[in-house]
């Protein structure tokens, strides 16, 4: 994959089109501590890395999403390190997280609004 950098700014760039602002996210903060910031919540989290996965045609594992203890750059360099997913899996892989995508938004992010006396949901 590409290097550390490249993977970096690539997440950062998703995770602030999912949250919709500009807000400078510390790179260097565990994933844990940015998830305690105002204006995040865990699912923008996930749905900003399926976007990154099927950017750049990488599966991340779970095992790494789990590691919330890791900063962010930390978090970066392991997908650096990650091979990407073979041509011919590339359909159903695309197929899986659009999938994915809108399950999370349909099931979840419904949820949350329902339950968020008529505000929006982040």
């Amino acid at each position: 994959m590409a290097g550390v950098n490249k993977v970096l700014y690539s997440i950062l760039y998703f995770l602030r089109q999912e949250i919709g602002t500009d807000y400078q996210i510390n790179p260097d903060l565990s994933m844990l501590e940015i998830l305690k910031e105002e204006g995040f919540d865990e699912l923008d989290f996930i749905l900003a890395l399926i976007h990154f996965e099927m950017n750049h045609g990488v599966e991340i594992p779970d095992k790494l999403l789990e590691q919330k203890n890791l900063s962010l750059r930390e978090f970066a360099s392991q997908v650096a390190e990650l091979e990407p997913v073979p041509d011919e899996e590339i359909p159903g892989f695309y197929i899986t997280k659009t999938s994915l995508i809108s399950y999370l938004i349909t099931t979840v992010k419904n949820s949350q609004w329902q339950h968020s006396d008529d505000e929006i949901p982040n």
